[in-house]
């Protein structure tokens, strides 16, 4: 909880350093000069989309956003609120990092229903906004750090140990590095 707060303090200073920003543009520039739209709907996979799902993302400033997305993770409705840093917002490419609280880790094993959890916590990590004719839509792409609590990696744990009991099967090492991919459409 205490790396969120860090993490919000952190999205409100730059937010604000944004407003004395010299090549800062209003909304209604930013609309009319083919730039991306200052919100947008996108739909997609990873844990910033909730799982399979949709974000919201909402863009104050040129290069500094918030989003909040909802999704179904295999397990329940997942959901996420973070931040969105635009490195280079008016090319066609535009790197970006960003960062987020909410779910970064789910287990389910059919049948075994007490190790079924759902697990929160904070993310973070790079990405790029791909940007299509005229700015109008852009695919997102991300590589995404949870850092995970201990409690998953004690769960991890466990079903590692059931695995190698053979009391379950298809077990797939999860990854230190998630991928997250989602089309945006600006409205």
């Amino acid at each position: 909880m205490k790396t969120f707060f860090v993490f919000l303090l952190a999205c409100t200073a730059l937010v604000a350093n944004a407003q004395f920003d010299p090549d800062y543009k209003s909304k209604k520039d930013v609309l009319n000069d083919d730039q991306p739209s200052p919100v947008n709907f996108g739909v997609g996979l990873g844990i910033s989309y909730g799982g399979v799902g949709g974000r919201i993302s909402v863009f104050p400033v040129d290069r500094i956003g918030i989003f909040g997305a909802v999704g179904y993770n295999f397990h329940k409705v997942g959901y996420n609120v973070g931040g969105v840093v635009r490195i280079l917002p008016k090319k066609k490419i535009c790197p970006v990092l960003m960062g987020m609280y909410g779910y970064n880790g789910v287990i389910v094993i059919d049948g075994m229903d007490e190790y079924n959890k759902t697990y929160y916590g904070p993310s973070f990590g790079p990405g790029m906004e791909i940007r299509f004719k005229n700015n109008q839509k852009y695919l997102n792409v991300e590589l995404l750090v949870p850092v995970r609590s201990q409690a998953w990696f004690d769960d991890i744990d466990a079903v590692r140990t059931l695995y190698n009991q053979g009391l379950i099967q298809n077990f797939v090492e999860p990854l230190p590095v998630l991928l997250s991919v989602g089309y945006h459409i600006r409205f």
